[in-house]
């Protein structure tokens, strides 16, 4: 982690490959451009602007995953959809361009049901791939199906779960609620 002072009344702060934040004056005080970055990384930049103490970034940090888990409202018609492929022998995969971790997901779905206690699922912010930028249904192809072409991805982001997985040879079905 660096600080780097540009010569200009703002000041880059860079974390590798993940985060930088730019501190600017003016009437938002600054902004932070993220690439792929996972719930410590955030937490992380609100230390390096010195906006709160290591002890509040845990318990907020904390504060947060219990937060998601305990609001999950599970959608009947897709349970039912990952029962119903499961029932038939089907594969399951799920993919997700999150910053929560992997463990925090899992706990939010299986809050919802049981069936996804078991599932592979694959998050960004663990991988630091993502769907938008393709990356991560390379590595979800390679780990779960062996470079097959017959897989069907369903998303509700147009580009992400869309257009990407079409450009990587995935059938792909928009999700509409």
């Amino acid at each position: 982690i660096g600080e780097q002072e540009t010569g200009t009344s703002s000041r880059d702060i860079h974390v590798p490959n993940t985060l930088v934040a730019t501190l600017t004056p003016g009437e938002l005080g600054f902004a932070i451009t993220v690439t792929n970055i996972g719930l410590d990384k955030i937490y992380e930049a609100f230390e390096l602007l010195g906006c709160l103490s290591k002890d509040s970034i845990e318990e907020l940090k904390e504060l947060e995953k219990q937060t998601e888990i305990s609001h999950v409202v599970g959608i009947p018609e897709n349970i039912n959809r990952v029962k119903n492929l499961l029932g038939k022998g089907e594969k399951v995969v799920l993919i997700s361009d999150m910053y929560l971790p992997e463990a925090v997901i899992r706990s939010m779905l299986v809050a919802a049901d049981t069936v996804f206690a078991n599932l592979p699922i694959y998050v960004s912010a663990d991988w630091n791939k993502t769907k938008y930028y393709g990356s991560l249904y390379d590595l979800v192809r390679e780990r779960e199906f062996f470079g097959e072409m017959e897989w069907t991805h369903i998303g509700d982001n147009s580009y992400s779960d869309e257009k990407q997985a079409q450009k990587k040879g995935i059938k792909a079905q928009l999700y509409l609620e």
